[in-house]
């Protein structure tokens, strides 16, 4: 990666609410699309321990017409672990950054209403 020379508190605050912004439409996205199926469901069938008890429960989501939904939910899961993943370093590579020097002296944004 290339050496971070300054990093201005303005430009990291501009990132994190761009990421923030992302990750919340991310959220609501999911929830719209995945609708008729609850977090719940998707969770009892990832922390199943036994195959039995995970055919049953795709059984039961084909049964219902969510097996497309269930497996779609799955895929996005791993999509926001990606996201998750290369937010955290990101925000690792500014922390490094910002020990080795000091934040540049831009304004901060200002929220007036």
């Amino acid at each position: 990666m290339k050496r971070l020379q300054t990093v201005s508190q303005y430009r990291a605050r501009r990132w994190f609410l761009v990421l923030l912004l992302a990750n919340a439409l991310f959220i609501i996205f999911a929830g719209l699309y995945l609708r008729p199926l609850t977090s719940n469901d998707i969770v009892r069938f990832e922390l199943a321990k036994e195959a039995s008890v995970a055919e049953s429960i795709v059984q039961e989501w084909k049964s219902a017409g969510l097996h497309e939904k269930a497996v779609h939910s799955i895929y996005l899961d791993f999509c926001l672990l990606y996201y998750i993943v290369q937010a955290l370093r990101w925000h690792l590579y500014i922390f490094r950054a910002s020990l080795n020097m000091k934040f540049s002296s831009k304004p901060a944004i200002s929220f007036r209403m």
